[in-house]
């Protein structure tokens, strides 16, 4: 899970103990002290409330912790690892294919492909699932991005996905 190494993970669980004592995420969420205060009378419910004070301290203190490393990961805490961009046994076996077809419609075989390199990426220490981005007029560090499909009908979010930021300009 992003933002949870083991350090936090192991304060999660300590927190935490026996998770199926709670009966679903909203009574973790109360638990932690993540919720916040209704306010309604009749028809009126209060937008703008205050989050409860109660709850787990430790156990809220691990959760935004973590939120907050995938929110704001580390940008100067980076190993550079090198990986090979495309897979090179399949690709490989694809062009011997093609080849093979071309030769049994009486078609000379294609020129051989150059060899690919093998490249180097910034890869976060703080959450290795980030990705390095680097765009024209866009902060330069490790991000996720976050893609949302809104119903503006009704003012829902229904769908929302989330990519690493490793694209390069």
């Amino acid at each position: 899970m992003p933002g949870i190494g083991k350090v936090y993970a192991a304060g999660l669980l300590g927190e935490l103990g026996d998770i199926e004592r709670f009966k679903d995420q909203a009574a973790v969420a109360k638990y932690a002290g993540l919720t916040w205060r209704r306010h309604q009378s009749g028809a009126f419910e209060a937008e703008n409330t205050t989050r409860i004070q109660s709850g787990n301290r430790f156990l809220r203190y691990y959760l935004v912790e973590a939120a907050n490393s995938v929110r704001l990961p580390n940008n100067n805490r980076y190993t550079m690892q090198v990986v090979n961009e495309t897979p090179q046994a399949y690709l490989t076996e694809l062009e011997k294919a093609i080849d093979e077809d071309r030769a049994l419609h009486g078609k000379k075989p294609l020129p051989p492909a150059k060899e690919r390199e093998e490249k180097t990426r910034k890869t976060s220490v703080t959450d290795p699932e980030s990705g390095f981005m680097k765009r024209i007029g866009k902060p330069e560090g490790f991000h996720f991005l976050e893609h949302r499909t809104v119903d503006h009908k009704f003012g829902i979010i229904s769908q929302a996905d989330s990519l690493t930021g490793a694209v390069a300009s």
